[in-house]
């Protein structure tokens, strides 16, 4: 744990306090400010999350008016191409209101730098708009009706676009994140279902028959419509449940759409697809499903002021919460630095009194003591240095008495030891003169034995060299015995080479024979291809002469022609090869007679080198002989010097112990006259230590 702090410790050692407090002062509040600057960030984040996400909601809430005049030119462009007249002037109205509807989200647009998405899907519905304003009334019904959903469907995308590009799909909020999803799916999915639904219906109803394209449509669209109620119910109970507050304000306009819907639902299922005859009036069927397509964006439009009023809520939290960070951090720092001066001033305080207490103390002055206002570790210090001081009082008290008592023994020490320093010097020197007449008795010992100890090492040197020089006479004789053995051997051995190279030159001889009898062999056969040459030929000529019957017959002879030509060419070959063993054979043989005759040299020499050993082992077992006798003769020598050198070492251990004892009793006087040196000295030191002393003492004020 200590080698962790270790450097901390170093880096503070080096500095004041005041540099020690300000580095605290920067490192606290810097992580505070770090703190605080964090916090600050991410609530001003989520402060400007927020306030986007509120600019969504009102981009929003120009949005659904859009689509809902959309459904309703939907509506009504079927009812004109139905033949219903009287919708022509609504439809120029609704045309006029969308048109206005433009204009105003242009303008909230161009106030909102930084929504490029919903710009850019807002422009291309204008346009496809405008094209759907001009074609829907000049097309067939189900292709008016398809660019109106497919216009339908770009202001839903344009919805969810919206919603991604303001952070509302973003929020992590359950209640908004629900919220946000009838917004821009499940209540827009709900007016559009049955937005199709109505046009669809009104079409059946006015015909009071439908086609099977639309009954399977008006079933799917049906199917669907059911299926987004039930989402949006389940949505709306979860919603409820986590934010009761939210079911005073929406319960009732959501209860109320939800159940209109099931109502629509049920005219579909019940009076147009399952009904025997279409009966019901189709201006009843689209005020109905007109009215609940606006209690729907009724409910939008309430449940986006509820949203808002959420995000302002969770807006002004997040203000609050920033102001509260900001003072509260404000107040650690001035409370930090207050505390933090207040600290250094006391620290200050202590050190400052303390320096002044041991300055005074250094001058001698030892009345004074240090006034401890702290109970922390400085209290500590000065009552330890308040003790500290009183103990020094006193022993200076104690010094005093004491010094002046030394100084008086010292003198008389002084006295004596001077008259024992002369009387050691005269003993002294009588022992030096003893000691040199035995240093020089033991000096001539050790020389005699140096001499004698010479002189066994030579000879023992002698013995061992006469020692190796025997052991090397027998190895010599027994390689010499040894070296006969292999040159008998090496003899029989030349004599079995000599006899197989001879052998082998007869072999030799023979193959030279063998292959002279080859070469008429091949003469021979190359007068037997010669001839059944010359018999091909003429059987070609008879062949040729015969005509058509001899055609087998030459072509026979044309391959009897080939063999022997190929058998004139391989007996050629064979020919050079037999040239060529002919030609090695003689080689060989010159070659083996050079060996023989080498082979006969060779085992000349080797019966002279048999000689010559058999003479080097007589003369090396003669010498072996008498290097023995020099052997036990040497050994005689070494056991005499031996004795000899024990007598001289033992007279020279005597001389030596004589005169180690006078140099150890030399030496004692030595160190006595020595000590009694040093004690004056140091009698005279102490005198003089005494006095000053006391001369110190005199400066401490008590």
């Amino acid at each position: 744990m200590e080698q962790i702090f270790k450097p901390a410790k170093l880096l503070l050692n080096k500095l004041s306090f005041s540099k020690k407090f300000i580095i605290l002062f920067l490192v606290v509040f810097l992580t505070v400010s770090m703190l605080s600057a964090y916090l600050v960030f991410n609530n001003y984040n989520e402060t400007q999350f927020t306030k986007k996400e509120r600019t969504g909601i009102v981009l929003l809430q120009k949005m659904f008016p859009l689509m809902q005049l959309t459904q309703q030119h939907r509506g009504l462009s079927v009812n004109v191409l139905s033949g219903d007249k009287k919708a022509e002037a609504t439809l120029e109205g609704v045309e006029e209101k969308v048109n206005n509807q433009f204009k105003s989200l242009s303008a909230f647009l161009a106030s909102q730098p930084g929504l490029n998405v919903a710009q850019k899907d807002i422009s291309n519905i204008r346009s496809n708009w405008e094209t759907v304003r001009q074609e829907s009334l000049s097309v067939e019904k189900n292709e008016s009706i398809q660019m109106h959903n497919e216009l339908i469907a770009d202001i839903q995308n344009t919805l969810l676009d919206i919603a991604d590009e303001t952070n509302l799909t973003l929020d992590s909020n359950p209640v908004n994140n629900h919220i946000n999803n009838l917004l821009i799916e499940t209540l827009p999915q709900i007016s559009e279902f049955m937005g199709k639904s109505r046009a669809v219906g009104v079409g059946a109803a006015t015909k009071q028959t439908m086609t099977e394209d639309e009954r399977i449509e008006l079933i799917y669209l049906l199917k669907m419509m059911e299926d987004t109620v039930l989402k949006a119910e389940n949505t709306y109970e979860i919603v409820f449940k986590l934010q009761p507050s939210l079911e005073e304000t929406l319960g009732s306009y959501a209860s109320n759409s939800v159940n209109d819907a099931k109502e629509i639902a049920n005219i579909i299922d019940q009076d147009i697809l399952n009904a025997s005859k279409i009966t019901i009036e189709p201006e009843i069927y689209f005020s109905k499903t007109t009215d609940t397509i606006n209690s729907i964006y009724k409910l939008l439009k309430y449940q986006t002021d509820a949203l808002d009023e959420l995000l302002e809520a969770n807006l002004k939290s997040l203000t609050l919460q920033l102001y509260v960070t900001l003072g509260l951090a404000v107040a650690m720092m001035l409370v930090l630095m207050y505390l933090l001066i207040g600290f250094y001033q006391a620290i200050r305080d202590q050190v400052n009194g303390i320096q002044a207490f041991t300055e005074t103390t250094s001058q001698g002055d030892l009345s004074k003591t240090i006034d401890i206002t702290s109970n922390d570790e400085f209290g500590a210090i000065g009552d330890s240095l308040n003790y500290m001081i009183g103990s020094f009082r006193n022993v200076i008290q104690s010094s005093q008495d004491v010094s002046q008592e030394v100084a008086a023994a010292s003198q008389e020490l002084l006295a004596i030891t001077e008259e024992t320093t002369k009387a050691t010097n005269q003993i002294t020197s009588s022992v030096e003169e003893v000691a040199t007449i035995v240093g020089n008795q033991a000096a001539e010992s050790k020389n005699n034995v140096r001499l004698m100890d010479d002189f066994t090492q030579q000879l023992t040197h002698i013995s061992e060299v006469t020692y190796n020089v025997g052991v090397s006479s027998n190895k010599t004789t027994e390689e010499a015995e040894n070296g006969n053995i292999v040159v008998e051997e090496t003899i029989n051995q030349m004599k079995v080479i000599h006899k197989s190279v001879e052998q082998t030159s007869d072999v030799i001889e023979q193959l030279g024979q063998r292959s002279k009898e080859i070469e008429i062999i091949l003469n021979t056969i190359t007068s037997i291809a010669e001839q059944t040459n010359l018999l091909s030929l003429n059987a070609a000529i008879e062949a040729a002469r015969a005509g058509e019957h001899g055609k087998g017959f030459a072509v026979v002879a044309n391959e009897v022609r080939k063999l022997a030509d190929e058998s004139s060419k391989s007996v050629e070959q064979i020919r050079h090869l037999i040239e060529g063993i002919q030609s090695d054979t003689l080689q060989s043989i010159d070659s083996m007679k050079t060996v023989a005759k080498e082979t006969n040299v060779g085992m000349n020499l080797i019966v002279q080198t048999g000689d010559s050993f058999a003479h080097i082992f007589d003369s090396t077992k003669q010498v072996a002989i008498e290097i023995q006798g020099a052997v036990a003769s040497t050994k005689t020598m070494l056991s005499q010097a031996g004795q000899l050198t024990s007598s001289i070492h033992e007279m020279a251990s005597q001389t030596e112990m004589t005169e180690e004892n006078t140099q150890t009793v030399a030496a004692s006087t030595e160190e006595q006259l020595a000590s009694m040196e040093e004690i004056t000295s140091s009698v005279n030191e102490l005198s003089i230590k005494a006095q000053q002393l006391q001369e110190m003492i005199e400066d401490f004020t008590l």
